[in-house]
């Protein structure tokens, strides 16, 4: 019983900051991870419960988080987006407005750890796959095309997801860049997984 009452305190203190001063307010990294870790516990559950996190601006105060924060700290806000990202469209589009996408791809090329970029492939990048606007489409398929070439899991991953079909999908004006990213994931696979 006295671990709830602390753990309900804990809650309570972490409720009473202003929108203004954040939920991410603390100095201490652990303290910002254990929020993160709430709030993805939250919005894995329903899409509704995802949209009061939306609603109350805590997609944007989580990317602001895995902006901010390098490693393992800022794992659970990664799984946080793509829980949200994966329960609806709209959702998804909560977290391509608040630039989730942008912070999502950019950790596929950072130096990371395996664990975090797994978290990162496809659930919350795949929605964006099929309505991004031109300029995030092409960061998102830029990114998976320097990736997918030295991973193999994630290859793998990203058929029997249907993260290679979508990207067969999108039509791309010849000799642009994102024509070429999208020739560069076409090369990672055998000419019949690929048509």
């Amino acid at each position: 019983m006295p671990l709830k009452r602390i753990a309900a305190s804990a809650l309570s203190d972490i409720c009473k900051h202003s929108p203004e001063v954040g939920i991410f307010a603390y100095s201490d990294e652990y303290v910002k991870k254990n929020v993160a870790t709430l709030i993805r516990e939250i919005a894995k559950h329903t899409p509704e419960l995802a949209q009061l996190i939306t609603n109350a601006g805590g997609v944007a105060a989580v990317v602001d988080f895995i902006k901010e924060s390098k490693g393992n700290v800022r794992l659970p806000g990664i799984m946080m987006l793509g829980y949200v990202a994966a329960h609806s469209e709209t959702l998804a589009w909560s977290v391509i407005v608040s630039k989730g996408a942008i912070e999502l791809a950019a950790i596929l090329t950072e130096n990371e750890e395996d664990h975090i970029k797994k978290c990162v492939h496809l659930p919350a990048l795949e929605p964006l796959l099929a309505d991004a606007p031109p300029e995030i489409l092409k960061y998102v398929v830029g990114q998976f095309s320097k990736v997918l070439p030295n991973d193999s899991k994630a290859r793998r991953l990203f058929v029997t997801s249907g993260g290679l079909k979508k990207v067969q999908e999108i039509k791309a004006e010849p000799n642009s860049a994102l024509y070429e990213y999208i020739n560069a994931i076409n090369n990672c696979y055998p000419e019949e997984i690929v048509r």
